[in-house]
């Protein structure tokens, strides 16, 4: 039965990953649900927690769906309707609903890590990448709710092979700036996109590295990372962005020439002297790059 005194908590946050070095860049968000009883409707509210950055929103929900996710995996009959479902919204509301449930059957957590992977499989498959990059480009700038989602959906998609081909083959990377763009205050949508950005600068064999090399890449996360120079989390992905394509033809002489040596620096000075070891790894990276960028 639905209750109008219960909303839903849906926490997402940016947290990087490390792997191997040079490769710790493989991103994942968390997703945490709860309810509580308020009056009136909450209005969107910043939190605190361990995490870097975390950006609490709130939405109806049924009291039945207060578990944490299906226990079950969900099955290809199951997620078919739930892409046509999203295929087929026509508010926006019915989109971010639609994005959401999307985005918590992939939402990677230990306790449901297969269930996870093979949803994610199942998108692939049945080529909902393409569906949620259509559904970005008609939502994106009504809802930064539904872009969040989309943004964390595309992360986590990225975990399954050649998705992020898939991403640059469809011209994903155009909305994916775009979307940035029209929330550029909103630092949860900046630092996803830097993750995004900087993991499809180096899966598939490097495939896609000059396709996330372009001026508009480089030029939205130099842009962040200044607007956000004490966020460890956006200057460790952005490091990692740029570290992977110094690879590419004159990009370190163009790239020198915006600045970005400075910016590599002022990564290393903030952190430098740090005990905290995600600070560490930030400055670590920052002086990879830096290298990478001060030798001609």
């Amino acid at each position: 039965s639905f209750h109008k005194s219960r909303r839903r908590i849906t926490i997402i946050s940016c947290h990087l990953v490390d792997h191997i070095p040079f490769q710790f860049y493989g991103n994942a968000t968390s997703s945490v649900t709860f309810t509580i009883t308020m009056s009136p409707p909450a209005k969107k509210l910043k939190t605190s927690t361990s995490q870097p950055e975390t950006i609490v929103s709130t939405s109806i929900m049924d009291e039945a769906t207060v578990a944490a996710g299906p226990e079950v995996p969900v099955t290809k009959e199951q997620m078919n309707q739930m892409l046509r479902t999203l295929r087929n919204s026509e508010t926006v509301d019915q989109a971010v609903d639609a994005m959401k449930a999307l985005y918590e059957d992939i939402n990677t957590n230990e306790k449901d890590k297969n269930r996870c992977e093979a949803a994610a499989k199942l998108i692939v498959e049945l080529e909902g990448v393409g569906t949620i990059h259509a559904a970005m480009k008609d939502w994106n700038a009504q809802s930064e709710e539904f872009s969040r989602f989309a943004l964390g959906s595309f992360i986590q998609l990225t975990l399954v092979e050649k998705t992020t081909k898939t991403l640059t083959r469809l011209g994903a990377i155009k909305t994916i700036l775009v979307t940035a763009k029209k929330h550029k205050d909103d630092f949860l949508m900046r630092a996803n996109t830097v993750a995004l950005l900087c993991i499809i600068s180096g899966t598939d064999n490097n495939e896609t590295t000059e396709d996330v090399a372009i001026d508009a890449c480089t030029d939205l996360v130099l842009e962040s990372m200044k607007k956000w120079p004490k966020k460890v989390s956006m200057q460790r992905s952005g490091c990692g962005y740029f570290y992977r394509i110094s690879t590419v033809d004159n990009m370190k002489a163009k790239l020198r020439a915006k600045g970005i040596c400075s910016v590599l620096s002022n990564v290393i000075d903030i952190f430098l002297d740090s005990d905290d070891d995600e600070e560490k790894e930030a400055c670590k990276w920052a002086k990879e790059a830096h290298y990478k960028y001060a030798v001609k």
